[in-house]
């Protein structure tokens, strides 16, 4: 037996006494799913490797036209094109790193063979926690980023995109590689085994799936409630500002010189924030395994442990995170200009 099962067993025995009323936790790798949830599981997992694939040729193809096509001046940062499809780029890319967590899930879940902590198992969950919130981060960052285009009429300032992105990162890399891993290497003598592999997204011992539940569904429905807030605004504002745009637009090709340029920028921050109308979708989308997974784990069932500090500060941690962001990419905001600056495009 080896030092992880022993020091797992001994933990379960200072807990103890275990008794019909109150019996010991049983790891998912002694329940395996029922064949209905194997089925469902099998089917999922089958039609996001099809979809995938199909992104996958889509995004190939589109690199290829992109340097075919297009010239490299148009690829200009300034622009709220290429800031939107940067933002999307990294949208794209946490949506394929949880993917391959979730498909690493997927396989063990069917085994019923994973042990936690295991390099798999810590695979997984780096994958699953730190696409996790990347994810929610550039969902809560597109969205500021349309409100600043639609509102101010303008893409963010090049410097303060930047800064967005590298804090995005910061905040993804500290909380979703850097503190998993530190409470694996500190903790380690105070928590179970089975719970170091539930705040790694390894969920193998039942025990711990409300927690599970807790850690994911409620950030899950936090960042869909800044969504909700924000683009119901863009929604509006664009329904209000298209007619204005369009005017624009037509002015700027009857007149040509500066204005046509004007113009230029207009018509690009339209068709970009026409685009954003669908990232509500995209949302519900994009978190669809973390629905399932709440589905299963309720179906399941589990008992919340509240003895652990530390889980209530990842709960907290992970509530708090979508609105420091907000909090953040407002404040990089410019100042709010008068109505009448408002009618001017971007260079």
């Amino acid at each position: 037996m080896g030092v992880n099962q022993s020091f797992y067993l001994s933990h379960q025995v200072a807990l103890g006494p275990w008794n019909a009323t109150r019996p010991l936790p049983v790891p998912w790798t002694l329940n395996p799913l029922a064949d209905h949830e194997m089925n469902v599981l099998i089917v999922i997992s089958g039609l996001s490797l099809f979809i995938w694939a199909v992104v996958l040729l889509l995004i190939i193809l589109e690199i290829h036209r992109k340097n075919v096509c297009e010239r490299p001046a148009k690829r200009d940062l300034s622009t709220a094109r290429t800031q939107f499809t940067i933002l999307l780029a990294h949208l794209l890319l946490a949506q394929v790193l949880l993917s391959a967590g979730y498909l690493l899930s997927t396989v063990h879940l069917a085994s019923g063979r994973i042990i936690s902590p295991s390099i798999p198992c810590t695979i997984q969950g780096l994958l699953i926690k730190m696409a996790h919130l990347l994810s929610h981060c550039l969902i809560t960052c597109i969205a500021v980023h349309t409100f600043h285009v639609v509102q101010f009429k303008k893409p963010m300032q090049v410097q303060h995109f930047c800064i967005m992105l590298a804090l995005t990162w910061l905040q993804v890399a500290t909380i979703g590689f850097l503190f998993p891993l530190a409470l694996q290497i500190w903790y380690r003598s105070v928590m179970p085994v089975f719970m170091l592999g539930n705040l790694m997204h390894c969920s193998v011992g039942s025990i711990w799936r409300a927690e599970k539940i807790a850690t994911v569904l409620l950030p899950f429905l936090v960042n869909n409630l800044v969504a909700f807030v924000v683009y119901p605004v863009v929604s509006y504002r664009l329904r209000k500002d298209v007619n204005e745009l369009k005017r624009l637009s037509l002015r700027g090709i009857s007149s040509g010189g500066s204005q046509s340029t004007n113009s230029k920028g207009n018509n690009d921050i339209l068709r970009v924030s026409r685009k954003m109308i669908i990232l509500p979708i995209a949302t519900f989308v994009s978190t669809m395994p973390y629905v399932l997974t709440v589905i299963f784990a309720v179906h399941s069932g589990g008992v919340l442990q509240w003895s652990h500090t530390l889980i209530v500060c990842t709960i907290v941690a992970n509530l708090f995170l979508p609105l420091i962001n907000s909090l953040l990419y407002i404040h990089m905001l410019p100042h709010v200009r008068s109505s009448s600056s408002h009618a001017r495009g971007c260079n």
